[in-house]
C-alpha cells in the first residue's frame, strides 16, 4: 500500500510538472484519496477483503457498473447534441476542392471517407519534429483546429501566408481549411489549380465581389446544393445589391442541412442585419427566433451567438 501512494504521489508530481496551466493541478486532489485509502488499509486491513470470493464478485460488478454508467452518460450528452455534420464536411469538400487535393490534418483521415481526394495525417507533437514535413509530401490544404492555427505557423513560419479556403463546425469545435500548395516548397503541390469555389473564397476575402460572385455562381451551377455555395452566395449577395437573394440562399441550406447549427447561425446573423439596416421588427423577430433554435440544437454556442449578436447591435447600420 506504500508503494501505491508512492506512486501516485510520483505521478501527481510527474502531472503537475509537465502541463503547466493551473487547472492542471487540480490533480494533487486525488493525495488526499490515496493517503485516506493506506490509512483505512493499515487499521482495518483491508486488502484481506478481496480475496474473498462474494466481495471481489460485488468490487468487479460496481466498478464495471460504474464504468458503464459514466460512459453511458458521456454517450448519451453526446448523441444529444444534434450537429452531426463531419460528414457534410468530407462531402463538401469533396465539391470544393480538385480532384489531384491532398488535405492534411488530424481529420484528414475522417474526412476523406465522402471524397476521393489524398489525405495525410498530421499529428501534433509528433510531425512537428520534422522540420521538412510539408516540403516531402504534395500536400495542399491543410485543416487544423482555428485555435492551433497560430501554433502551426509558429512551427512552419512559411505557412504565414496560407490563403482561407472554409472553415467547418464540427461538434463545438471550429476548423479552418487553408490552401498551403503554394508555400510548402514541393514542386507538385504547386501545379494545384485552385477551383471556381477557392477563386470565389479569395475574391470574397479581398473584396472584389464581382469576381466572386462570377466564381461562386459558377460553382453553384454545378453543384446546387452545395452548403459552401449557398453560404458564400448568402455573404457576397449583398455587396452586389441582392439582399433578397441573399436571404434565399441562407434559407435553401437552412432546408437542406437542418442539423446544422452553424447554417442556422448565419441565418440568424442575416436576420439581425437586416434589421440593423432596415429597423423593421420582423427582422429582429426572426434573428431571436433562428438564435434560440441554434442553442436548441447545440447549448454550447450561447457565447458564440452572444458575442456575434452583440458585435452586431454595436457596429450598427
Amino acid at each position: 500500500m506504500f508503494w501505491i501512494l508512492f506512486e501516485q504521489l510520483l505521478f501527481n508530481v510527474f502531472y503537475d510538472n509537465y502541463f503547466k496551466p493551473l487547472h492542471k493541478r487540480l490533480v494533487w486532489f486525488s493525495a488526499p484519496a490515496a493517503i485516506v485509502i493506506t490509512l483505512v488499509e493499515m487499521h482495518f486491513k483491508f486488502i484481506r477483503l478481496i480475496f474473498r470470493r462474494n466481495f471481489r464478485i460485488v468490487l468487479i460488478a460496481f466498478i464495471a457498473g460504474f464504468a458503464l454508467w459514466n460512459f453511458e452518460s458521456d454517450y448519451i450528452k453526446w448523441q444529444k447534441q444534434k450537429s452531426f455534420n463531419i460528414k457534410e464536411a468530407g462531402r463538401e469538400l469533396g465539391k470544393a476542392l480538385g480532384e489531384d487535393a491532398v488535405i492534411c490534418g488530424p481529420l484528414a483521415p475522417t474526412l476523406l471517407l465522402e471524397n476521393k481526394l489524398g489525405g495525410l495525417i498530421y499529428g501534433s507533437g509528433i510531425t512537428d519534429q520534422d522540420s521538412s514535413f510539408f516540403r516531402k509530401y504534395p500536400i495542399t490544404h491543410l485543416i487544423v483546429e482555428i485555435d492551433r492555427s497560430a501554433d502551426i505557423v509558429e512551427k512552419f513560419p512559411s505557412l504565414d501566408n496560407a490563403r482561407p479556403v472554409t472553415d467547418f463546425w464540427i461538434r463545438d469545435f471550429q476548423y479552418v481549411l487553408v490552401r498551403i500548395s503554394e508555400q510548402t516548397g514541393n514542386g507538385k503541390a504547386a501545379s494545384y489549380k485552385p477551383t471556381d469555389y477557392e477563386m470565389g473564397r479569395y475574391f470574397l476575402d479581398n473584396k472584389v465581389f464581382d469576381s466572386a460572385q462570377f466564381y461562386l455562381e459558377r460553382f453553384w451551377t454545378k453543384h446546387p446544393d452545395s452548403k459552401l455555395a449557398l453560404q458564400r452566395l448568402g455573404e457576397v449577395y449583398p455587396f452586389v445589391g441582392e439582399v433578397e437573394r441573399a436571404g434565399m440562399m441562407l434559407k435553401r441550406a437552412r432546408a437542406l442541412y437542418p442539423h446544422d447549427f452553424s447554417v442556422c447561425l448565419a441565418l440568424g446573423v442575416y436576420y439581425q442585419l437586416r434589421y440593423t439596416f432596415t429597423r423593421q421588427q420582423q427582422y429582429l423577430d426572426l434573428a431571436e427566433e433562428t438564435y434560440h433554435k441554434v442553442i436548441e440544437m447545440n447549448p454550447n454556442q450561447v457565447d458564440e451567438i452572444y458575442e456575434t449578436a452583440k458585435k452586431i447591435a454595436e457596429s450598427g447600420p
